[in-house]
């Protein structure tokens, strides 16, 4: 199994701090890794250049996926951090099953909720054919000046699943594959179609919120912006460690 993983110079901090003092190394388990080049400026979601940091990030999975033919493959953002390191790779697998492509569930519904931040696959032509078409369409978002989540990575990724949903054989991984921003434990106000971004929860909502027994990967999404990530990946790490 390829963990294939990059990042640009903003998210370094995630990779040293969280991504690789927890990384599950196995004699099973490869670890690639891209350095990118610097595209967006602040590394601040849909902010300028974000769209080419995804093209960036489009053309290191299309690598990989030639590289690695025939094999699988484990698509990870850098602000990650992972648990039960010794269970992972057979239970990726076993997620994995006969299935084209599983991914992080990270939103409540199911159209938007394939999280482009932690996937894993077998690279054949159909996936390769799959990613090109991303990126073919993200490019082609350029014309737009602003960044929505319509034109980003991941909703490319779920208009393209619709579309393709009769040739593309996908599910979601367990819950136990984590980010908080897909429940509502613990939000005062609850605002659909999510349970608020990191940075709008009080501390109250932070102590309440849902984190999973076992846990497996934390992806820090629904959280903009590197000091906040980096918050957000501490918090999990210290409460799933208290309530173990």
């Amino acid at each position: 199994m390829n963990f294939c993983t990059c990042f640009s110079e903003s998210h370094r901090v995630f990779f040293d701090k969280f991504f690789l003092k927890s990384f599950p190394f196995s004699a099973n388990v490869s670890l690639v890794v891209e350095e990118l080049p610097q595209r967006c400026g602040s590394g601040y979601l849909f902010t300028h250049g974000w769209r080419d940091q995804m093209i960036e990030k489009q053309k290191f999975i299309a690598k990989c996926l030639r590289r690695f033919d025939g094999e699988i493959c484990v698509f990870c953002d850098v602000d990650i951090y992972f648990y039960n390191q010794r269970l992972i790779y057979k239970d990726l697998i076993n997620c994995l099953g006969d299935k084209d492509v599983v991914f992080i569930k990270d939103h409540p519904d199911s159209v938007n909720g394939r999280g482009a931040g932690f996937f894993i696959l077998k690279s054949t032509s159909k996936m390769r054919s799959f990613f090109e078409e991303i990126q073919r369409r993200l490019t082609s978002h350029k014309t737009q000046k602003s960044v929505t989540f319509d034109t980003s990575e991941q909703g490319t990724i779920n208009d393209l699943l619709s579309e393709m949903s009769n040739d593309i054989n996908w599910d979601f991984l367990p819950e136990r594959y984590y980010t908080h921003g897909k429940y509502i434990n613990g939000i005062k106000n609850p605002r659909e179609p999510n349970g608020q971004w990191w940075d709008q929860k009080d501390e109250e909502e932070r102590r309440n919120m849902f984190i999973p027994q076992p846990l497996f990967v934390h992806h820090a999404n629904w959280c903009a912006g590197v000091k906040n990530k980096i918050e957000l990946l501490e918090f999990v790490i210290d409460k799933y460690k208290r309530n173990a």
